[in-house]
This record gives structure tokens, C-alpha cells and sequence, in this order.
């Protein structure tokens, strides 16, 4: 997912007021085994070494459904730790209601 839409949904909630009706949480980062767990290590390994402009790693890109709406950005890695680690506290929430 663009980095973009994920601001852009962030700045509708804080905008509508929307966070008031909303528990919100901090999550951590997950780790490298939290995220083997749902994807291959294939995977995992590719996005903590793709780069932008790349031009080694751009023969994955079909592979791994990279390009126009899920681009390659600095910081990739460190978003996609922290994306899953809030799915993840999502998820341990939502089963412990």
C-alpha cells in the first residue's frame, strides 16, 4: 500500500474526529519470525534488501505484486515490520474481546 493513502486515511479519522470512537494502540515491530510465520522467508528476505531503482531485485517485483500500488520505498522494510506487528496487536485484540 502506498505510504500515501495510509497518511491520507490517518488524516480523515484525525480530521472527522473519528479517533474519539476508536481505542488506539502503539504496536510494535514484528519480528522477523512473526512475519515468516504468514510469508516464506523468500519474501521477507526480499523486502529487507529491495531498494528503490533497484535493478536487482525488479525481476521480483511481479512475483511479489510490487509496482505502481504497492511501490518500492526507503523505509519499506521498517514499514511493513511495524504494519504487520499492528496487524498482529489487532488481531491478539480482537480474539481476547
Amino acid at each position: 500500500m502506498k505510504p500515501y493513502r495510509v497518511e491520507l486515511t490517518n488524516c480523515l479519522v484525525l480530521e472527522y474526529k473519528m479517533h474519539k470512537k476508536m481505542n488506539i494502540y502503539c504496536p510494535s515491530e514484528a519480528s522477523i519470525h512473526d512475519m515468516t510465520r504468514f510469508h516464506s522467508e523468500d519474501y521477507v528476505d526480499f523486502l529487507s534488501r529491495v531498494a528503490p531503482n533497484s535493478q536487482e531485485f525488479q525481476r521480483f517485483y511481479s512475483i511479489y505484486n510490487l509496482g505502481d500500488d504497492c511501490p518500492v520505498f526507503t523505509g519499506l522494510f521498517d514499514f511493513c515490520k511495524l504494519y504487520t506487528g499492528a496487524s498482529l496487536l489487532s488481531a491478539t485484540k480482537i480474539n481476547h474481546k
